[in-house]
């Protein structure tokens, strides 16, 4: 047996674990937490906190007694198999036709354009099965229907608790209740983010950095509430969708349904970039709202949060922070230092513009590569890419080896105004990106925004 064989067959078991448990589907509404949150907004007596309360522990007793149930009839059900749906043996002969001239090459004799025809023929017949199945009604698992009773169920159940929070508590401060709904489904959705900038809100961002009762924030209360209605709107329709397209994704992964598995992923990936449009739509928005000062601080915030590694602080800046503040500088050295560290933000300032721009189109891009790649992989047991790299992924390539090599001089500069014996006597930390995990430090020799964990961080035993 090959090993491309054996690592498509490995992979094939890892997704069908996968498939088994998808958090997202299983997830409550709402959590005991929310109730002095939600009791601070409608600004709630004792009374009325305690029957809130009381209709949080109800809903979600009964949210557990009802998982527990339909995680026992999954759990009975029998393991879900390709050869389970009657068109399989076709499909099959079609996809073993395709791998045909492949099987039989002569490995000791075989060159590049050999591969490249077998190749060929693969996505040929990958891509006519994709045309032929576009549409077209395909097996449901026993697994689906009880995931779609469950979503149902629970549905009415959430209806139900809305219906008896707005009866209980009529009267108190009903103009927030929409706000309250906004932030129940933005606390408690199900969905982890696959793109950074879609899990950023930018209302939390500036009351974290102005407060609440900032007259700036004050002032921009209708471009925020503008902001959170359209986003809700968006984060409403992107869990809508995860949720009806997993259950349709994970068959299409067992049931080796290769546009299914594909159109369902692009829906999903679809919907989350909705949520990064939303946000880099808003950031201009609330900007306009605020004095042009807060406005300043308020975008650096934004693309901190929203994209990172362009805008955080890397191994560079880092390092500067720490010469500024720990070393025993002259006043021409610090001079030095603050005029290098000027220039750099100027240069990186039209970097990060476009690689924030290229991004965008280039994030989603790879994403839905690697679904296909992982169709045609477990479908047809093929290990090569199924489209052509784009203009966006080789641009953004591009972009962040230059944001390396820019890093790179930058440090060497640096080092030159300090000195290498001083730079070489600088904690780990010192070049550490904003960000990273403290556990870990720079990779040793480079000067990438990398890093390593340590062994001996690892090897710590039990209780020492």
């Amino acid at each position: 047996m090959s090993l491309i064989l054996v690592s498509c067959m490995l992979v094939s078991v890892a997704m069908a674990e996968r498939a088994s448990q998808s958090p997202g589907l299983f997830a409550p509404r709402v959590t005991m937490s929310d109730v002095p949150l939600i009791a601070g907004e409608l600004d709630l007596d004792n009374s009325q906190t305690e029957i809130l309360r009381q209709l949080f522990l109800d809903y979600l007793e009964s949210f557990a007694r009802n998982k527990a149930h339909v995680l026992d009839q999954l759990g009975a059900e029998p393991p879900i198999s390709a050869g389970d749906d009657p068109d399989y043996r076709f499909r099959r002969e079609h996809r073993d036709q395709a791998a045909r001239p492949a099987r039989e090459m002569d490995m000791d004799d075989i060159d590049e354009g050999d591969i490249k025809r077998a190749q060929s023929d693969v996505l040929a017949a990958f891509n006519r099965e994709m045309e032929v199945m576009e549409g077209r009604q395909v097996q449901s698992s026993p697994r689906t229907k009880h995931i779609r009773a469950w979503q149902n169920q629970q549905a009415a159940a959430w209806e139900e608790l809305l219906e008896s929070m707005h009866v209980t508590l009529a009267g108190t401060s009903e103009g927030h209740w929409p706000a309250v709904v906004r932030a129940l489904r933005r606390r408690n959705t199900p969905w982890k983010p696959l793109f950074v900038p879609e899990g950023v809100s930018l209302g939390a961002l500036l009351y974290a950095h102005f407060g609440r009762e900032h007259e700036s924030v004050l002032q921009s209360f209708d471009a925020i509430e503008r902001y959170d209605i359209e986003f809700d709107e968006a984060l409403a329709r992107r869990d809508a969708i995860m949720a009806q397209a997993e259950p349709l994704r994970l068959d299409a992964v067992e049931y080796e349904y290769p546009e299914r598995m594909i159109s369902t992923s692009r829906e999903q990936i679809d919907a989350r970039m909705a949520l990064w449009r939303t946000n880099e739509a808003h950031i201009e928005l609330i900007m306009a709202s605020l004095p042009k000062q807060d406005a300043a601080v308020f975008r650096q915030h934004a693309m901190e949060a929203m994209y990172p590694k362009l805008y955080g602080k890397g191994r560079f800046e880092r390092a500067v922070e720490y010469a500024l503040a720990e070393s025993n500088l002259t006043g021409q050295q610090r001079i030095d230092i603050i005029n290098l560290y000027t220039k750099y933000l100027a240069v990186m300032s039209d970097v990060n513009r476009e690689c924030m721009n290229t991004m965008r189109l280039a994030e989603p891009e790879i994403e839905f590569q690697v679904v296909e790649d992982m169709a045609l992989m477990q479908c047809y047991r093929a290990m090569f890419s199924v489209s052509d790299t784009t203009e966006g992924m080789l641009r953004l390539a591009e972009l962040m080896e230059l944001d390396q090599s820019l890093t790179r001089y930058h440090r060497g500069q640096l080092r030159a105004i300090v000195g290498s014996e001083e730079y070489e006597s600088w904690p780990a930390f010192a070049g550490r990106p904003s960000g990273d995990d403290p556990a870990r430090g720079p990779a040793p020799d480079s000067e990438a925004d990398m890093s390593v964990i340590y062994m001996k961080d690892m090897q710590t035993p039990p209780g020492g």
